[in-house]
């Protein structure tokens, strides 16, 4: 039931502008709750989240707005180390789900674009976590503010993904609203 929830109810982003500090990126998981993630003393959490994040320089005059294949003079750098030592998990106001919020790091390029790997990993019933993966592109000329909504998208990809850069959300090491 919970897997048919992240279908219906997928992961989306919302992205902040700050003045003069990185952007700050909002993950919007609908279909998980706080009580999900917690692992019981005698077991393990009914669902676990993991995540990568790149920033992007899009080349030039190629893709202007939104993703799509990786173009020639394109570059892409996994910040998700850094993004991850400012990473908090609060539920949501009025609404079901959790948020994790992170803060990007300090511009590098100009323009700049972000992508977001959200793994949901879900417990079965044999005690094995079944994962689905979602990826958000992020253009931060598309707009800001509580009203943006990037979405996720089965079709988008970064050019590598890597099983070892896969960062997992662990609550016991993670700031959590109450």
């Amino acid at each position: 039931m919970e897997r048919l929830r992240s279908v219906i109810q997928p992961a989306y982003v919302t992205l902040a502008k700050r003045r003069f500090s990185p952007h700050m990126l909002a993950i919007i998981l609908p279909s998980v709750d706080k009580a999900a993630l917690v692992a019981p003393l005698d077991g393990r959490a009914a669902v676990r989240v993991a995540l990568q994040v790149w920033q992007i320089r899009p080349s030039s005059g190629l893709r202007p707005i939104g993703p799509g294949p990786r173009s020639p003079g394109e570059q892409w750098l996994s910040v998700t180390e850094s993004v991850v030592e400012t990473l908090e998990v609060l539920e949501q106001v009025g609404a079901p789900g959790v948020v994790i919020r992170v803060t990007a790091p300090e511009r590098r390029f100009t323009p700049e674009h972000y992508m977001v790997g959200v793994r949901l990993e879900w417990l079965d019933a044999e005690g094995r976590y079944q994962p689905d993966e979602r990826y958000i592109y992020i253009n931060p000329r598309l707009g800001s503010g509580p009203g943006s909504h990037y979405p996720a998208s089965d079709e988008l990809r970064p050019p590598q993904v890597r099983e070892d850069d896969w960062h997992l959300v662990d609550l016991r090491l993670t700031l959590m609203n109450p």
